[in-house]
């Protein structure tokens, strides 16, 4: 090799690494068969999309910069004013690239320039853009064919495109094996479901299912931070929780923990995912989820995990987590003693005797509980006969408290078991969490939580379940 070339080479080398080491970011987007003079930059992070930068030009090229490193991931150039948008890669190496788009025909005809890993996707893209049109049509004649033939033909066609292309799927990760599109490809792969026989048992389908989520997240690679900043990453991790994992909260705090585990690969991922569950199992309208975010203050916040919430409100989750903690679902309800407004003796909840106990907390002024009383009036009618009591607490206090019984039988409640504390001794209001009236809480004979945080009207339906789903398993 000449000295010349050898030179040539290495002052190649050199250029290359000083623009890899670059700082900044310069992105390049010639957009045809555009008439608007803005463009914007956005990114995706979890379910939510948000601008980063906003280029203007009065032609058709618009150029974002800046003098900070972008994070890598997925990022789209939104157009206006539809917001319609196409994909790009922005890689940690590579900051510095051009792109080329039709506005007319954005997944069509897209182009890169020095950057290899947005040209391997935007083929990958081109790839599937061709194969949408045909399946789309394909599925619409399927939901609307009333022949039966005619509908298995049209599902085979449908299933001829889709292994056409996962055989494609598999080229491209044997193909660019190193690449952020085959990252993609792995990440957004499903384990094969399981093939029940007809006559396959309850434990083997239960064993299916098991094979199937214990490797549902097989492929995704945690610590990538551009697959975190890519809509895949959340699709496939929400999937996980929300349908993967059985809908009862033992099983999804198991599944929860696994995936915040796996997300401190990635600092800010696991800050996302603990704030993201967090909230919405605090606002979950679903029976029993509140153990859930109990389990997350308990785990997470208060042992320091999460250093972005300030003292005070750090606080206040633990206030909200002990409030909450002594009647969550599936535990003992607290043994409190209450006065038995027939006999002025001292009852507790647990001195009842019966397969199903509902407690239910109401008060003489409040105007829901005149409304959902007689709702359960005629619950009690109905399942006093399967072993249902009510033990209803008039939480009146004081001066209140005289009103109890006037409005037990003014409302035709004596037959429920009437109960009151008008000096607060048991402290009901802070143990089981009563800040509003009416609250009910449906218990087994054992005196456990089965539900709570229902109404008056839910009360059938909810009960009418329990009772069946016992009968089903033996235990009535």
């Amino acid at each position: 090799m000449s000295l010349i070339r050898t030179l040539s080479i290495m002052a190649a080398l050199c250029y290359l690494s000083a623009a890899s080491a670059q700082s900044g970011y310069k992105i390049e987007v010639k957009l045809n068969n555009y008439k608007y003079d803005t463009l914007l930059l956005g990114y995706y992070l979890g379910d939510k999309q948000y601008v980063k930068d906003t280029a203007v030009s009065k032609s058709n090229t618009f150029v974002f910069s800046g003098k900070n490193d972008l994070d890598p991931g997925i990022y789209m150039a939104v157009l206006l004013p539809q917001k319609n948008v196409f994909q790009f890669i922005v890689d940690k190496d590579n900051r510095f690239f051009s792109v080329e788009a039709d506005a007319a025909k954005l997944s069509n005809k897209l182009k890169a320039k020095n950057s290899e890993e947005n040209t391997i996707f935007f083929n990958y893209i081109h790839y599937l853009s061709s194969q949408k049109p045909l399946a789309d049509s394909l599925r619409m004649k399927m939901r609307e064919a009333t022949d039966t033939t005619e509908s298995k033909k049209i599902a085979a066609k449908v299933d001829e495109i889709d292994q056409r292309v996962f055989a494609m799927q598999d080229e491209f990760v044997r193909k660019y094996p190193k690449s952020f599109t085959a990252s993609l490809i792995r990440a957004s792969k499903e384990p094969k479901l399981p093939d029940y026989k007809p006559d396959d048992d309850m434990e083997t389908k239960v064993r299916g299912y098991n094979h199937f989520k214990e490797h549902y997240l097989d492929n995704m690679e945690f610590g990538d931070d551009r697959l975190f900043r890519s809509p895949v990453y959340f699709q496939k991790i929400d999937n996980f929780l929300q349908n993967i994992t059985y809908q009862q909260p033992d099983s999804i705090i198991r599944s929860l923990d696994y995936v915040l585990e796996k997300t401190k690969q990635i600092p800010d991922a696991f800050k996302f995912y603990l704030s993201h569950y967090f909230n919405f199992y605090l606002k979950s309208k679903y029976v029993g989820m509140d153990a859930v975010y109990v389990h997350l203050i308990d785990k997470y916040y208060s042992k320091g995990q999460a250093p972005w919430v300030d003292k005070d409100n750090l606080q206040k989750m633990k206030d909200a987590a002990n409030d909450i903690r002594p009647t969550l679902v599936g535990r003992y309800a607290p043994n409190l003693t209450f006065i038995n407004q027939k006999d002025s003796a001292d009852i507790k909840v647990h001195d009842i005797q019966s397969p199903y106990t509902v407690l239910f907390f109401w008060a003489p002024d409040c105007s829901h509980c005149e409304k959902a009383i007689p709702h359960v009036i005629d619950f009690y009618e109905k399942y006093k006969d399967q072993g249902v009591k009510i033990f209803a607490v008039c939480t009146g206090l004081l001066e209140e408290a005289k009103d109890c019984w006037k409005s037990v039988q003014k409302k035709h409640m004596e037959p429920f078991v009437n109960v009151y504390d008008p000096v607060l001794l048991s402290n009901f209001k802070v143990i089981y969490n009563i800040k509003s009236t009416p609250q009910f809480f449906i218990l087994d004979k054992d005196k456990k939580i089965l539900s709570k945080g229902i109404g008056a009207d839910q009360l059938d339906d909810v009960m009418g379940k329990i009772i069946e789903f016992d009968k089903k398993n033996g235990k009535s």
